[in-house]
């Protein structure tokens, strides 16, 4: 294995970044598990807050800062095992037994769900998202009248999109996802998260979201912000839906779920 790391990602082979993954991963499961442990018996309360709130948010600098391929996957699955145990700390044991009981786990408070997210389902959007932002900074921006409006970091980079793609009305995406004299992995990975963003956030039929960001094709994205709301409101907004029937029709162990 070979590689270095640089401003806390690795850069190196599939074996070395993979490695450095799990690294990671086992301190933030440690950190999950212990945290649990340790408010087992005190307090549900502070359990769940310390889940919610800090926790869960411990994987989200790696999943934005990976090179968007399949060497986080497995220490994401580990970290959201850990999750999972430590909701089931202060939560009925058969929680995830049920499959609506499941499914309302993952929802958003405001759609009276735990909030507790699950980090697989935000590695499209949480990557798409940093990588997006990391290109439109590489280049000079200009305004309509040619003045430079923010400088570029990396302005040798801008051969990879084109003269003035992030300008104003520019090309944005569409050279650097479709020119085959430059088919970089982080080409391929914007291409297949952005269709896998666009399908999470399709309705039940399929079709191709008609409004938000996703409603773009992959060479205009990040033209409208908040791709991670768009690509998970539609799914969390269909769980909630299918949700508040069942509990309806289920007795009062469901609407009333997370109560000992």
């Amino acid at each position: 294995m070979r590689g270095v790391e640089f401003m806390g990602a690795p850069i190196g082979d599939t074996d070395f970044e993979e490695a450095f993954y799990e690294a990671k991963a086992t301190a933030v499961v440690s950190k999950i598990i212990d945290t649990a442990e340790m408010l087992h018996d005190r307090s549900a309360a502070a359990a769940h807050t310390l889940l919610y709130t800090c926790l869960q948010h411990q994987w989200g600098y790696r999943m934005r800062t990976c090179r968007g391929d399949e060497s986080i996957v497995s220490a994401t699955a580990r970290v959201d095992e850990a999750l999972k145990r430590g909701m089931l700390s202060y939560s009925p044991h058969d929680i995830l037994n049920d499959e609506l009981l499941a499914r309302r786990a993952r929802l958003p408070v405001r759609m009276n769900g735990l909030g507790i997210r699950s980090q697989a389902d935000l590695f499209a959007p949480a990557w798409t998202g940093c990588f997006v932002q990391a290109c439109e900074s590489f280049t000079d921006r200009v305004d309509g009248l040619g003045e430079v409006v923010l400088p570029g970091s990396f302005p040798l980079l801008g051969r990879l999109f084109g003269d003035g793609a992030f300008n104003m009305g520019g090309a944005r995406f569409e050279s650097f996802v479709s020119s085959n004299t430059h088919d970089l992995s982080s080409a391929r990975a914007l291409r297949e998260h952005w269709a896998a963003m666009r399908a999470r956030a399709a309705p039940e039929g399929g079709v191709t979201p008609g409004t938000g960001p996703l409603s773009q094709g992959v060479h205009q994205a990040g033209l409208q912000a908040s791709m991670s709301e768009d690509s998970t409101t539609a799914r969390h907004r269909a769980r909630a839906c299918s949700t508040r029937y069942a509990s309806n029709s289920s007795g009062a162990r469901r609407r009333c779920w997370t109560t000992r």
